[in-house]
This record gives C-alpha cells, sequence and structure tokens, in this order.
C-alpha cells in the first residue's frame, strides 16, 4: 500500500486508533468531497458536524452547513 492513499489511512486507523473506517467515506475525503453529516457520521457516530466546524474552517476543508 502506498502511503497518502485512501487505503493507506484506513490500514492506519485500524492499526493505531483500533477502529475500522468506512473506506468508501475516506476515499470522498481524500478526493476533497464537502462533509456532510451523513459523511461524519459514519466515521464517527459519537461526534456531529457542528462538532468539527470550527476545525475544518481553521484547515479550509468544506463541509455542508
Amino acid at each position: 500500500m502506498t502511503p497518502d492513499t485512501p487505503d493507506f489511512y484506513s490500514e492506519f486507523a485500524l492499526s493505531y486508533y483500533e477502529t475500522e473506517l468506512d473506506a468508501s467515506v475516506v476515499d470522498l475525503v481524500y478526493r476533497g468531497t464537502p462533509l456532510t453529516q451523513q459523511m461524519v457520521s459514519r466515521l464517527n457516530p459519537e461526534v456531529s458536524l457542528t462538532d468539527i466546524a470550527d476545525d475544518l474552517t481553521q484547515i479550509s476543508y468544506p463541509f455542508s452547513r
């Protein structure tokens, strides 16, 4: 697996955080697709888009309000 790819990050998250991520959502994030609440929930059901909105703004990552 090549570093900086969705598959690589998914494997990293599994080994480091012991969390399995939805690979299709990780791929969308890598493509720069604006985050939606549904995407955030599929990555972490305990976090809302509102919870991370300031962080996303700070790094200029697009999201839908």
